[in-house]
């Protein structure tokens, strides 16, 4: 409960402190967020300490009227990609400062973390993050990718 009720404030402070990240485009090719910030790292790879939760933000334009936009983490190491949960599925939740819908065109900030969890081993890896939404047919479709090395230590 604790956890719920912290996470807005601990977020909300942290994108006060982020400054832009240099990131990669996606092998997908899809166009990269308008900015992207992590949370003490400037350029890949960044340092992610065990038993610490990272914090990022990014800041995306609309592609279309949207109702919901859903994020997806994928981390490849040791030649194999995992899909790595996020607690909130749905983007709307961690808006700064907006709320769905979005008008086609919109700007808004987008903030999440990711747990590094405390037994994960002292790997390279990268990390790609796309955001998904639905056209007017119900079919789901990427919008916005980036990718950025990192490195867990500690």
């Amino acid at each position: 409960m604790m956890k719920e009720v912290m996470f807005p404030v601990v977020l909300a402070l942290c994108v006060a402190y982020i400054s832009a990240t240099e990131v990669n485009v996606c092998k997908s090719g899809l166009p990269l967020p308008v900015s992207v910030g992590v949370l003490n790292c400037d350029k890949g790879p960044c340092e992610l300490p065990k038993g610490t939760e990272v914090f990022m933000n990014l800041t995306f334009d609309a592609p279309n009227d949207l109702e919901i936009f859903e994020p997806k983490i994928i981390a490849h190491a040791l030649g194999i990609d995992v899909d790595y949960p996020l607690a909130e599925p749905n983007g709307c939740n961690q808006l700064v400062d907006d709320e769905c819908p979005l008008e086609e065109g919109q700007r808004v900030l987008y903030a999440t973390s990711m747990e590094v969890l405390s037994f994960y081993p002292n790997i390279n890896f990268g990390i790609e993050l796309t955001l998904y939404t639905y056209n007017e047919d119900g079919d789901k479709f990427p919008f916005t990718c980036f990718q950025i090395d990192g490195k867990v230590v500690g």
